[in-house]
């Protein structure tokens, strides 16, 4: 376990892709393991973000709003790592957030709501969204808004069984659009300021916690050909009216 440790004390060298972290330690750093344990948090808490948003994007239910949120524990690491890769403005406000609280002697829960501190990050725009691609993947910014296949049972023996449901042209998807934002610049930072999409990872440090509010768009497949070939899902074709086929579109699509 890592204790006690100063993030501002604490000389942290963060490489692309997590695959060099070191910590140089000093007077206010107490680790009880190897420096190489900042790779594994920062592992565990980037993982945790892609899994959520991939849950928003690819919600199930067919009569949903485009606006979703979630929270997700976050240590400060993980989010200095996020602001360090997403490239984009840290904007600090206090928040009206309620909060869930779990008595420990009746197991009752009380809900708090406080004012308190907050740190936003917000991707509205298609360099920023491309950034959230290559920390998080391509599904936490496109999702396929269908019932998952049912998976037969196991037989004797077995320690696993799957089933494998392409993706058709008459599927519904979910996607963060960013294009039709408008590219004025705002007089002051809102939250979700008139009604534009993209993702805001909100922080809140006291409560080492991370809120998710992801604002998509709802498309059929066949219509946002253009928006697959942007995030590399599709390949581009010289020729003119050429319609791929649902095998072909599954064939890409899970290459």
């Amino acid at each position: 376990m890592l204790h006690s440790v100063d993030i501002e004390s604490c000389k942290v060298c963060f490489a692309y892709g997590m695959q060099c972290v070191a910590c140089m330690g000093s007077n206010y750093v107490q680790l009880h393991n190897t420096p190489q344990l900042l790779s594994y948090l920062l592992f565990q808490g980037i993982s945790a973000v892609a899994c959520e948003l991939e849950q928003i994007i690819s919600n199930q239910r067919m009569k949903l709003e485009s606006l979703s949120s979630a929270f997700v524990q976050c240590c400060p690491l993980t989010w200095h790592y996020i602001v360090l890769l997403l490239q984009v403005p840290e904007h600090q406000l206090m928040t009206l957030t309620t909060f869930s609280k779990l008595n420990g002697r009746d197991l009752s829960t009380t809900r708090v709501k406080v004012r308190t501190p907050c740190k936003v990050l917000r991707v509205e725009d298609n360099d920023a969204l491309l950034h959230v691609v290559s920390l998080f993947g391509v599904s936490s910014v496109i999702g396929v808004r269908k019932r998952p296949p049912k998976v037969a049972r196991l037989r004797q023996h077995d320690v696993n069984a799957s089933l494998h449901e392409g993706t058709f042209l008459t599927d519904s998807i979910n996607v963060v659009d960013t294009t039709n934002n408008d590219v004025n610049p705002q007089r002051a930072f809102r939250l979700n300021a008139n009604g534009r999409k993209g993702i805001d990872f909100m922080y809140y440090p006291e409560h080492k916690k991370m809120k998710l509010t992801v604002h998509y768009s709802s498309y059929v497949v066949a219509t946002v050909k253009t928006k697959l070939i942007h995030f590399n899902l599709l390949t581009n074709t010289d020729q003119p009216n050429v319609r791929l086929s649902d095998d072909e579109l599954e064939y890409l699509l899970n290459r």
